[in-house]
């Protein structure tokens, strides 16, 4: 008899646990999350578009589209023009105007003087001045015979020089959160 309630206790013991683990399986359930994140910039400025009067010159952009090229006609002292460019971002990363340069030779037997002036956000380096990733940022900037010259010719060669980096000021500021609506 001993033996007998052992072994139905071992066999009870036995279906117990069995029935523990089928209804433990039952109601257990896995969910998971797959994924794959990746990241690639493009990182790309270029002149799209520049304008000077027929009359006072020509413009022209280069098949890179990162120089434009400007010669411009002045027909006395006192006379300027206006010349406007617009770059765009074609990249997917914001762009931040670093540094601004521009260095003006004036033809050394000549003492005429051309003035070049850019905007003073651009010249100063405006530290807000980003373009957005399609954005177009539009410059229009003067080339002027100084009034005061008497000479019959000016002659001066220029080079503007913009250095753009990644606005690392403009980032995704996410958080987490783990709620029950």
């Amino acid at each position: 008899m001993k033996e007998r309630k052992r072994k139905q206790l071992i066999i009870s013991l036995i279906v117990l646990l069995v029935t523990l683990a089928v209804g433990y399986a039952a109601f257990q359930d896995t969910l998971k999350i797959s994924g794959t994140v990746s990241g690639e910039g493009n990182f790309d400025l270029v002149f799209i578009d520049g304008y000077i009067p027929q009359e006072y010159g020509k413009i022209s952009i280069s098949s890179d589209e990162k120089v434009l090229n400007i010669e411009i006609d002045l027909k006395y002292p006192g006379d300027g023009v206006e010349v406007s460019t617009m770059i765009q971002n074609q990249g997917n990363i914001p762009a931040k105007l670093t540094s601004f340069d521009l260095n003006k030779v004036e033809i050394p037997y000549r003492e005429a003087e051309i003035i070049i002036s850019f905007p003073e956000e651009i010249s100063s380096v405006n530290p807000s001045d980003t373009i957005l990733p399609g954005e177009i940022c539009k410059i229009t900037f003067t080339a002027q015979w100084d009034k005061y010259d008497t000479v019959e010719k000016a002659v001066a060669i220029f080079l503007a020089t913009f250095e753009y980096v990644q606005d690392t000021d403009i980032v995704w500021n996410g958080t987490t959160s783990h709620i029950h609506p």
